[in-house]
């Protein structure tokens, strides 16, 4: 089981907080953000990927710029877009010039909750009664055999759940994941399920 080294991905894990400080900037305004929406689950053939791909691909760092990490970027960027929109209009005359890149606070929690697996944070939703453990238990074991293709088109409803019962999402960590995933796969899964079952035991 091939994992990534810690320092390896100490660094993805910053260059996804900037990353998710420039979309934070750009999520604020409302013609980008519903670029992102349309372009939530759409491929790139289609009209609203294509836009969505040409929002978020100037934002991505240098070093991310790869097929796969390209695509977990703008899946990511959509998946903000699709849940902030309802409940983070830009301020009307906010400024969204000359601004740094650190990791914004938004949408009600911290961009990154220190380093939460999926398999962590759907836990804590089974825990909380915001989702059936036999359900969720059932679709994270799914995605975990998946590849990139598999795992992507189950987030959006997951995702919406968890907004939409204010369960935190730590952003940065699943960028990550998502980045290496068929590259990592098996240890990923691996932690996403150990999370699950472990955070199940003693959180309950």
């Amino acid at each position: 089981m091939t994992s990534p080294a810690t320092g390896v991905r100490a660094e993805r894990l910053a260059r996804a907080q900037t990353f998710l400080a420039r979309l934070g900037r750009v999520t604020s305004r409302p013609g980008p953000r519903s670029v992102l929406r349309r372009g939530l689950g759409r491929p790139m053939d289609h009209q609203s990927g294509q836009a969505a791909f040409a929002t978020v691909i100037p934002l991505v760092p240098a070093d991310d710029i790869a097929t796969d990490a390209e695509r977990a970027h703008i899946a990511i960027a959509c998946l903000i877009a699709s849940t902030t929109a309802r409940d983070q209009p830009a301020a009307e005359g906010q400024e969204t010039e000359a601004v740094t890149d650190e990791a914004p606070e938004e949408s009600g929690e911290a961009i990154s909750a220190g380093a939460t697996s999926l398999g962590r944070t759907l836990a804590l939703a089974v825990n909380g009664r915001f989702l059936s453990q036999a359900t969720t238990q059932a679709r994270l074991h799914h995605m975990c055999r998946q590849d990139l293709d598999g795992v992507l088109p189950h987030l959006p409803r997951l995702v919406g759940r968890l907004k939409a019962e204010a369960v935190p999402i730590d952003w940065a960590e699943l960028l990550v994941d998502l980045s290496t995933w068929n590259t990592h796969r098996p240890y990923i899964a691996a932690r996403w399920l150990r999370d699950y079952h472990r955070s199940l035991t003693t959180e309950s």
